[in-house]
């Protein structure tokens, strides 16, 4: 009974904080409302709407209020007039413990109408993906992208105005940004990697090798100041679980890689980066930050394909195993699918798996993220494995 007191307590100060529970108790029931149908721009068919955010408090003297606050996401997409008279197709309710209303989005997430996500890493193709997907399904999202130019070309992409979409830019290393980031967050994906680049120098030494029929080997990389895998995979993804769990999110869903319990991967030689070293030492950190609340979810894929989604049956086991198999890659947005379809999915929590896909085939897949996860019969990673050279490295960055 004490435990089911503290968890309640600190549902309604989580609650509280995100101003679906008034600071004196005052009940709010939040449901999204289309308040607004704009024209079609560019010629397409069909009308395009804005989500809102419409409040309504109950309070103890029996008087009731509404208030229209500002979107938390603001949206455009086609619907028709019976999408807007029909709300409740869209949302269905219940009740916790205390009784507060929450809507429970019908949708390929199992996040609740209060839950606000943030996507680090937005800029990339798997992150531009996630944001996406999020923001077609209703659920409030705000990417973080490195630059001002990535959050221009984030906005062309997804065909919006920047005054449509919650993108803010910021560094993941930088505690004093991810706290701003995070601010009002209830789940943070983690998808911000360190990517290296190639050494000009080292193409022209292939290309020469191959005139001659020379082994050309292969090309060296390096990496941006500051872009190093020990500043953006570890200090970074430290500085993200420090702001997250600081902001009391219920959830992170941390996206990292296959090769993990391998110290000669040929990964973690490029550019001598140890880049799956580092992200395994930063997923470690994950594990033991969580509890008071807060859960994790932690998924491996393997190689990326720019293939469609859909199309493959999805196969999910840990520690590296699927590297020993012939099929060890997964298409970009298939990942996309089972990041979104894992947050606020209690089987996802405090759980690390890796993920790939069989072969093509025809005709739709559907997968059913429950009985995916379920096939680990209960295994996550083992971050015994390959741990005394995750502890030999160093931090050397301020």
């Amino acid at each position: 009974r004490e435990k089911e007191r503290e968890k309640a307590a600190m549902t309604m100060a989580k609650l509280s904080k995100r101003g679906v529970i008034g600071e004196s108790g005052t009940m709010v029931r939040a449901a999204c409302a289309r308040v607004s149908v704009l024209q079609s721009r560019g010629g397409r068919g069909g009308a395009e709407s804005r989500s809102r955010l419409v409040v309504r408090s109950k309070r103890s003297n029996g008087t009731t209020t509404q208030t229209q606050r500002s979107p938390i996401f603001s949206f455009t997409t086609s619907i028709n007039s019976s999408a807007l008279a029909n709300t409740s197709a869209l949302y269905a309710h219940s009740r916790n413990a205390r009784g507060v209303v929450i809507c429970q989005a019908s949708a390929k997430s199992n996040l609740t109408s209060w839950s606000r996500v943030l996507v680090t890493g937005a800029g990339g193709r798997t992150g531009k993906l996630v944001l996406k997907k999020l923001s077609e399904e209703g659920i409030p999202v705000r990417g973080l992208c490195r630059t001002e130019k990535s959050k221009t070309k984030v906005c062309k992409e997804m065909g919006l105005d920047e005054s449509e979409v919650d993108l803010v830019v910021g560094d993941v290393s930088s505690a004093e940004d991810m706290k701003k980031a995070m601010s009002g967050c209830t789940h943070l994906v983690v998808l911000s990697s360190a990517k290296p680049q190639i050494k000009k120098r080292s193409l022209v030494r292939i290309m020469l090798k191959k005139l001659v029929r020379m082994d050309p080997g292969r090309p060296t990389f390096r990496w941006a100041e500051n872009g190093e895998p020990e500043v953006v995979d570890y200090i970074g993804g430290k500085a993200q679980i420090d702001a997250a769990k600081a902001e009391g999110v219920d959830q992170i869903l941390w996206v990292g890689s296959m090769g993990g319990t391998q110290s000669d991967n040929f990964l973690n030689t490029i550019g001598d980066g140890n880049i799956l070293l580092w992200k395994r030492k930063a997923e470690e950190y994950l594990v033991s930050s969580a509890g008071d609340g807060m859960s994790y979810t932690i998924v491996h894929p393997g190689g990326l394909l720019d293939k469609p989604e859909g199309k493959r049956e999805l196969k999910v086991d840990v520690d590296d195993k699927i590297l020993d198999t012939d099929q060890r890659s997964v298409p970009r947005g298939d990942l996309a699918n089972v990041v979104v379809s894992c947050l606020g999915l209690k089987e996802a929590y405090n759980v690390a798996f890796d993920l790939a896909s069989l072969d093509e085939q025809e005709g739709e897949v559907d997968t059913d993220i429950k009985a995916l996860l379920g096939s680990l019969e209960g295994k996550s990673y083992d971050y015994s494995l390959n741990q005394e050279d995750v502890k030999s490295l160093t931090v050397s960055s301020a």
